[in-house]
């Protein structure tokens, strides 16, 4: 008997269950969907596919021409490090990421809006008195700390 699984293309729900069986991501993974995959694997639980699939978009997926896109893609699922790339080109590039078609969609958000001023304004000095420098760093910064212990 087929179980009906609705919204999930076949060979995306494949790859989820190989990955669940194997641990193991395609050697391909670059040339396929990653958003569907992420999508995929958020919605059923697999957190670390997700991380993996969403560590490679960060590589060399993101840009000034998606970066919005990205940005509310990342919120969307719950994708820290992918929305702090997407701030980061942001900041880096603010004309051309305003010059994207996606910056319609965050014209119609003033909390987006606030959000994106916050990564232009200068950034917030480390007090020197904090013993929890844990809350200055960032997601890629605590990910490669956790993966050096």
């Amino acid at each position: 008997d087929e179980i009906p699984i609705d919204e999930v293309d076949p060979c995306h729900f494949q790859l989820l269950l190989q990955f669940l069986y194997t641990d193991e991501v395609p050697l391909n993974l670059k040339n396929m969907d990653l958003e569907t995959i992420l999508q995929v694997a958020n919605r059923f639980g697999c957190i670390r596919l997700k991380l993996l699939v969403e560590a490679e978009i960060v590589k060399d997926k993101v840009d000034a021409n998606n970066a919005i896109d990205m940005l509310l893609f990342a919120e969307a699922q719950s994708c820290a490090l992918l929305k702090e790339k997407a701030l980061s080109v942001f900041a880096i590039n603010p004309n051309e990421v305003m010059a994207s078609a996606g910056w319609a969609h965050v014209e119609e958000s003033i909390e987006r809006l606030r959000e994106l001023m916050k990564v232009l304004s200068p950034r917030t000095q480390i007090p020197k008195s904090s013993n929890n420098l844990f809350e200055y760093m960032s997601v890629a910064k605590l990910r490669e700390e956790l993966h050096s212990k």
